[in-house]
């Protein structure tokens, strides 16, 4: 079938309350398809208590009803900064593969406390290569602070 990759700099901040990221695919219909990543601390519970951190991922994905073994699969440390690169194997959660079609890759980021930022995009899974595909961001608020930490996102498919 073919793979997605997903790519963007990371700058990795000083101080608490920031550096929490996770990245995953959606199905057309908003399904959870695959947690790619997600920073251990949110993906350990942190979201228990710091309620803003990574909320969107948290709503789709229900780590506090996932096994386990399914989110410790997908978490890690904070990385460095960087350029980063997150594969999607154009399979689901139990390893199946999917079926052709479009598909929404989000990458979201806790910049500082409350202020997050969701980049989303669609990318189509087929038999042909299709060109980068630029995802949109969208903040939560207008507060500057941190808001390098995750730079232009793009996704691409490669058969």
């Amino acid at each position: 079938m073919g793979k997605v990759e997903i790519s963007f700099p990371f700058a990795r901040q000083a101080g608490v309350a920031s550096n929490q990221f996770a990245v995953w695919i959606e199905d057309k219909e908003g399904t959870l398809v695959k947690t790619l990543f997600v920073t251990d601390f949110t993906a350990q519970g942190g979201y228990h208590s710091r309620k803003e951190a990574l909320a969107a991922w948290v709503q789709r994905s229900n780590p506090a009803g996932a096994p386990a073994g399914d989110i410790d699969e997908v978490s890690g440390a904070t990385p460095p900064s960087g350029n980063l690169t997150y594969t999607w194997d154009c399979a689901d959660q139990n390893g199946n593969p999917v079926s052709g079609g479009e598909y929404r890759f989000f990458v979201e980021g806790t910049l500082f406390w409350e202020s997050n930022v969701l980049y989303s995009g669609t990318i189509a899974v087929g038999e042909t290569q299709e060109s980068p595909v630029t995802a949109t961001a969208e903040y939560s608020s207008e507060d500057e602070k941190n808001k390098d930490m995750i730079g232009p996102v793009e996704a691409v498919y490669l058969p």
